[in-house]
């Protein structure tokens, strides 16, 4: 019984058809592939120092969530790149600023002594109602301002005049001058406030 054969080789046209369909499809796997392969072969220790300038960084790609905590260094900051709309309300208090911007004051009551206050390093009586205070830095181009002050509610009130001026022998203090109402010199609790 002879029997025929239907299996016949493909021919060179359809073999390179079948070649070219199949790079068509392994080159459309390697692309939908790419970036989850790329993303897991290159690290950051792949790349070579300063082989990502600011000219590679897309636009937006650096957004706040990807900046760690502490990674901008005051000296990262340019100059004036910090403006006052810039800051939030309230994030910069008295506490915040430099040491020869905070205000300077003294309240003075009894000896005379400082009881409490910002930058006041002595207070000294020089007569009754004349006082000399000193501060911890030059104040002779400030402004000020002087009331009589006490303690507390219970203590004696303190009623009559007074007066603040900048000191002619020393830059660093200024006169305050305390009277009971009819002008006698008389020693007196006292708050000065000194602005720069």
């Amino acid at each position: 019984m002879n029997a025929t054969s239907t299996h016949t080789r493909p021919s060179r046209r359809n073999r390179r058809l079948l070649g070219g369909a199949v790079a068509v499809a392994g080159l459309a796997l390697l692309a939908s592939t790419a970036p989850g392969v790329a993303g897991s072969l290159v690290t950051s220790k792949d790349l070579a120092k300063g082989a990502v300038t600011t000219s590679k960084i897309a636009k937006k790609a650096v957004v706040t969530k990807k900046i760690a905590d502490g990674a901008i260094k005051t000296k990262k900051i340019a100059n004036d790149a910090v403006t006052a709309d810039k800051l939030a309300n309230g994030s910069v208090g008295r506490d915040q600023l430099a040491p020869e911007l905070q205000p300077l004051w003294a309240f003075v009551w009894g000896g005379p002594t400082i009881n409490k206050g910002r930058g006041a390093v002595a207070v000294e009586s020089l007569s009754a109602g004349n006082y000399i205070l000193t501060f911890d830095r030059n104040v002779s181009a400030c402004g000020y301002t002087a009331t009589m002050a006490a303690p507390t509610s219970v203590s004696p009130e303190q009623v009559g005049f007074i007066s603040v001026s900048s000191s002619t022998a020393d830059p660093k203090a200024v006169n305050v001058r305390t009277r009971d109402f009819d002008g006698t010199p008389a020693a007196h609790g006292f708050t000065v406030q000194v602005w720069c």
